[in-house]
């Protein structure tokens, strides 16, 4: 994904393969790890997810987000929290 801005709800699109719908996600931040809420994730297909998100905190920092499958089949990806 692209940077985020912080204070601001932004979509992250996630391209791969194999999801199922009822996958879950989560973002990890220097200061912990926080659930996605049911309604802010998407899915569309089993090759692309969309998860919505809103990075508080300090700029600059790096976040992590990670889509979980049921049955427990995650990937995650990388991407920077900006003002």
């Amino acid at each position: 994904p692209n940077p985020v801005k912080v204070n601001q709800t932004t979509t992250l699109t996630v391209n791969g393969s194999s999801f199922l719908s009822g996958l879950s996600a989560t973002v990890s931040t220097p200061t912990g790890v926080y659930s996605i809420a049911p309604a802010g994730v998407t899915f569309v297909n089993a090759n692309q997810v969309r998860v919505l998100v809103t990075m508080g905190g300090t700029p600059n920092y790096n976040a992590t987000l990670t889509v979980t499958n049921p049955g427990g089949l995650s990937a995650s990806t990388g991407f920077t929290v900006t003002r």
